[in-house]
């Protein structure tokens, strides 16, 4: 509407031809953290993504259990199992998501927990 009153619309059609490009998965996760209750570095967790759908973080020990698993992913590791706190060392993450063109994508990596 302009300032004397007049109302007006339009409708514009974009058509795409070609294929488009789909931008580069990228994730950000940290190789350490120190679960210590200090307010800092607590949580192990996916700290950045783009085009990327997070699905599931799992962390296994060093006898291959899993000892935590998300599908939500503001809900990291915060070094317990079963309500215990885990001993130092490194352990295994398995993160499955699905990237931009829908392809199911899974990134797998070691995070040390310190203290």
């Amino acid at each position: 509407m302009d300032a004397n009153g007049c109302e007006s619309s339009s409708q514009v059609t974009v058509t795409v031809s070609g294929e488009c490009p789909i931008a580069e998965v990228i994730l950000k996760v940290p190789t350490a953290f120190t679960p210590n209750s200090d307010g800092l570095n607590d949580i192990f967790r996916i700290e950045e993504f783009d085009n990327y759908t997070f699905t599931s973080l799992r962390i296994y020990n060093r006898w291959g259990e899993v000892i935590f698993e998300s599908r939500d992913i503001a809900h990291g590791w915060d070094g317990r199992a079963n309500g215990a706190q885990q001993p130092i060392g490194s352990y295994v993450f398995v993160i499955d998501g699905v990237d931009g063109k829908g392809e199911a994508l899974v990134t797998k990596g070691n995070v040390t927990l310190l203290r």
